[in-house]
């Protein structure tokens, strides 16, 4: 636990371990004090938090902003079925995990009817170097440029995947929509019995 610290940066490359109540994790957080806020997470210019997780006695929930003052151009979603039913719904496993068959999404698929639910691009790629510093008393392998340090050379080895990612809450308003655009119609059909 780090108190007073406003600012926290976690070298990637240490392997951590946390062990709170006899649990190990690679990660453990606990809320202190009187807050029940875990994390909090700010936009670009750090003036909104515009997510955070938090808990409350044995729960934990995960929260985007929502707040009508934050928005604009408010209507109501139309169309929700036709796009729900253009996601194609797989069944398959990962290939890290070839016995472990799993209910889900390809996120290219997702992303042309909820594009906000996915990130990063279909067939992403990056390039990675080496990154050896001037003195040639340190390097770095499979970096990106970008990741560099400041003073030290990189050279190019090789590409990498970069892989998409889906939100799947994203996908929680186009449900709901075409819930209800299903409702209206059983009305309809129920009113002519």
């Amino acid at each position: 636990m780090i108190a007073g610290t406003n600012n926290v940066t976690f070298d990637a490359t240490v392997p951590a371990q946390a062990n709170i109540y006899g649990v190990a994790s690679a990660l453990a957080l606990k809320a202190s004090g009187t807050s029940n806020t875990i994390a909090s997470f700010y936009n670009d210019t750090g003036s909104t938090r515009v997510g955070w997780i938090g808990t409350s006695g044995s729960t934990t929930s995960y929260s985007t902003t929502s707040d009508y003052r934050l928005k604009e151009n408010v209507a109501p979603l139309t169309g929700a079925l036709d796009r729900l039913l253009a996601i194609p719904v797989h069944r398959f496993n990962f290939i890290s995990t070839p016995g472990h068959k799993v209910d889900g999404f390809l996120a290219h698929e997702v992303a042309a009817q909820v594009p906000e639910a996915v990130q990063g691009e279909k067939d992403g790629m990056e390039d990675i170097g080496r990154a050896v510093r001037e003195d040639g008393e340190g390097e770095f392998v499979d970096v990106t440029e970008a990741h560099c340090p400041e003073g030290w050379t990189w050279t190019k080895t090789g590409t990498r995947p970069v892989y998409q990612g889906i939100d799947q809450s994203k996908l929680v308003p186009l449900l709901l929509a075409a819930i209800q655009e299903l409702t209206v119609r059983v009305a309809a059909l129920e009113s002519r019995l």
